[in-house]
């Protein structure tokens, strides 16, 4: 069934109504869905008053819960606990990840990130000589990105797509899209990990104490690139001098978005959870190989 997400942007009062979520309007007007039909609901209003009782349902739905601040930039989410019938046992085994086998897959992990950076640039912007450079950045990964390649990639694939003097750190409309785009992406990567009894927090390679996210955004890197492209033809090829509402609500439906897995084109979320359950398994030592995206095959967007 379809990633369903739900936005909620008008000043509101978020309930519960049986099985539904509720949306009372501050024009009287009621909206109500319900929750078995919704994946993710993004609160994007300083002014929402939300109930505790549809707060524990949408936990207990395992429902992907998203805060924006009053920039609309999503800042945090829940995270449900004990949704696995075997969370200890899925637990236990996450501590326990080979290290060897985490320092592969980071190595996998990286050069498919660098394969998605050059195939970006060869579908977007044709530039021989920063494909050739990415080419030899992918192909002399070595365990754990030792030497660091993916830093290196990134600084030649963001100079190279949206101009040489742009940075991740400065406040412009690109930046604002790409930090919206890879947190709904992130969300959903989080609803996957802790659907298969697994902590966010616990990452193969980025293990930052304040970081509740950690294997999130190690798992995240191979699928950036969807957003960069989404943020490239919509927001930097037209100018735009501003990430509006329109923008986050396309956003929001970038799981309609298909990509090739196995000689097959599927729907971003199916993908995700494909990869995300390879990526598990190789872990638990239960395969030898991880799925990897077709990037050559580029991507089919929803227009």
């Amino acid at each position: 069934m379809p990633w369903q997400t739900l936005c909620i942007n008008a000043e509101s009062k978020i309930s519960l109504d049986q099985n539904n979520i509720v949306i009372k309007k501050a024009d009287g007007s009621y909206q109500s869905y319900n929750l078995r039909a919704i994946d993710c609901v993004i609160f994007n209003n300083a002014r929402l008053i939300i109930t505790l009782p549809i707060i524990t349902a949408l936990i207990e739905h395992n429902t992907t819960s998203i805060f924006c601040n009053n920039k609309h930039d999503p800042i945090g989410m829940f995270v449900p606990f004990g949704i696995h019938t075997k969370a200890y046992e899925k637990l236990n085994e996450q501590i326990n990840w080979n290290n060897v086998r985490k320092k592969n897959l980071w190595k996998m992990i990286i050069e498919q990130k660098i394969c998605s950076e050059k195939t970006t640039i060869r579908f977007l912007k044709e530039d021989v000589e920063t494909i050739n450079k990415l080419d030899v950045l992918q192909h002399s990964v070595n365990s754990n990105d030792k030497t660091n390649r993916e830093a290196i990639a990134a600084r030649i694939y963001f100079s190279n797509l949206f101009g040489e003097d742009f940075t991740r750190n400065r406040d412009c409309p690109v930046n604002y899209a790409l930090n919206y785009g890879y947190k709904i992406l992130a969300s959903y990567i989080s609803s996957c990990i802790t659907g298969r009894g697994l902590l966010p927090a616990l990452g193969i390679h980025h293990i930052g104490p304040e970081n509740a996210f950690n294997l999130t955004y190690d798992f995240i890197e191979p699928f950036r690139y969807i957003i960069d492209i989404w943020v490239y033809l919509y927001i930097f090829s037209i100018d735009n001098d501003a990430f509006l509402s329109g923008h986050r609500q396309q956003l929001n439906q970038i799981f309609n978005i298909k990509i090739r897995l196995e000689d097959t084109w599927m729907r971003l979320d199916d993908g995700i959870s494909k990869i995300v359950d390879s990526y598990i398994s190789y872990l638990n030592n239960d395969r030898d190989t991880i799925l990897r995206i077709s990037y050559k095959d580029g991507i089919q967007l929803n227009e």
